[in-house]
């Protein structure tokens, strides 16, 4: 039986705009509620912005595991979080600095995403468009505090390439391309798959109780957490290997429509 639920956002619950049916998620979560299912929201998202894809009805019954999971949060409560050392992050921005030109790169940590003053102006619009609390700064030695992750905009599509030529790095931190153009870093094992296991342990369900949803590549350690993981028909190649099931797609409303005749069709 299904205790826990778990679903990456960008494009897996949310549609190809960004958002999702609200009015339908509700009764979708309050049918949830009544049988003690979970829902979580597993995202590399900053927690802000993760929050803010949900009405704010929504927030207090919601599990977010945010910034590429490096943290657990419900409601106004932080329930797990292990962030890189403000050292170790400044290590690995030099070495992403000098394995290729042009990118943007966007330092986290629990308050703002930091970027530099200097990028193009279509590049911030770019961050600014997928983080909300934004800080430009000269550049990256005046952050003071511990990194949740580090992420890396490449307008050239080049993430792929990059997180090849990174493998050294990860004996120190985790590295992971979300696609063509973006990719992530926490610290060394710090991962969706990790960040659920820490869930599953916080609720006391087992892998065989959880049903999962991705389409990145970034979505690979979530599903493996899950008996019930499914590839979005949009996923890339890398997820449907991998996810025994298949949903429809995020512009299908896909896991909307799995939950509701999977699992909740069972309790009528």
């Amino acid at each position: 039986m299904v205790k826990l639920i778990l679903t990456d956002l960008d494009g897996t619950l949310l549609n190809s705009q960004g958002t999702f049916n609200q009015n339908r998620f509700k009764i979708l979560l309050e049918r949830l509620k009544q049988k003690n299912i979970a829902f979580a929201a597993v995202t590399g998202r900053q927690m802000s912005h993760a929050e803010s894809a949900f009405s704010k009805e929504f927030l207090k019954d919601v599990w977010f595991l945010g910034d590429s999971a490096s943290r657990i949060k419900k409601g106004d409560k932080i329930y797990y979080e292990k962030p890189m050392t403000n050292t170790a992050g400044k290590k690995m921005i030099q070495l992403v600095e000098k394995t290729a030109l042009g990118q943007t790169i966007i330092a986290c940590t629990n308050t703002y995403a930091y970027i530099l003053k200097n990028q193009p102006v279509e590049y911030k619009n770019k961050v600014k468009g997928a983080y909300l609390d934004v800080i430009e700064v000269d550049d990256f030695s005046s952050i003071k505090e511990p990194f949740v992750k580090i992420t890396i905009y490449d307008a050239k599509a080049r993430a792929l390439k990059i997180v090849s030529h990174l493998k050294q790095a990860q004996e120190e931190f985790h590295v992971v391309p979300i696609n063509d153009e973006w990719y992530d870093i926490t610290a060394k094992g710090v991962h969706k798959g990790t960040a659920v296991e820490k869930l599953q342990e916080l609720l006391g369900v087992s892998k065989e109780d959880c049903m999962a949803f991705g389409d990145g590549y970034n979505d690979v350690e979530l599903l493996t957490q899950a008996k019930f993981a499914y590839a979005m028909d949009n996923a890339v190649d890398a997820v449907k290997e991998i996810a025994p099931l298949s949903a429809p797609s995020n512009d299908e409303n896909g896991v909307m429509a799995v939950i509701e005749q999977e699992v909740l069709s069972h309790f009528y």
